[in-house]
This record gives C-alpha cells, sequence and structure tokens, in this order.
C-alpha cells in the first residue's frame, strides 16, 4: 500500500459533482489549512469498492490521461 495513504476519509459535503469537503485527521487538519487540493477518487481494477483511494488529480492526469478527456474534472 501507498505509504501516502492514511485512511479513508469521512465525507462532510459535497461542493460540486467531483468535488467534496473531506474531515481530515487533527495532524492533517492545519497542513492544508485555507489549501484546496484537487482529488479524485479512484477505483483500482480488481479491487472492490471499499478499496477505493484518494489521489491527486494532477497525478492521475499525468498518469492516465485518456480518463480525463475534456480536462473539466
Amino acid at each position: 500500500m501507498s505509504q501516502r495513504f492514511i485512511r479513508p476519509y469521512h465525507i462532510i459535503k459535497r461542493v460540486r459533482p467531483m468535488t467534496y469537503q473531506l474531515e481530515l485527521p487533527p495532524k492533517l487538519d492545519l497542513i492544508h489549512e485555507g489549501k484546496q487540493i484537487p482529488l479524485v477518487k479512484v477505483l483500482w481494477r480488481n479491487h472492490d469498492s471499499y478499496e477505493a483511494t484518494w489521489e491527486s488529480k494532477d497525478s492521475m492526469r499525468q498518469q492516465y490521461p485518456h480518463s480525463f478527456p475534456s480536462g473539466k474534472f
């Protein structure tokens, strides 16, 4: 498992169709104060839905450009 994976985050609210406000653990809460971090939820092949992970949108766009055809995700 990736070292950057900490745990699943509780979704506080859905802001837009692909944008969510997450409840961060206290030790991470201040790290991103006022900063927006674009994430996408990734369901990896051969994994169940409960194993889906939140990944950086930019990283996923670089690795899987065909998944972002319009560039508006």
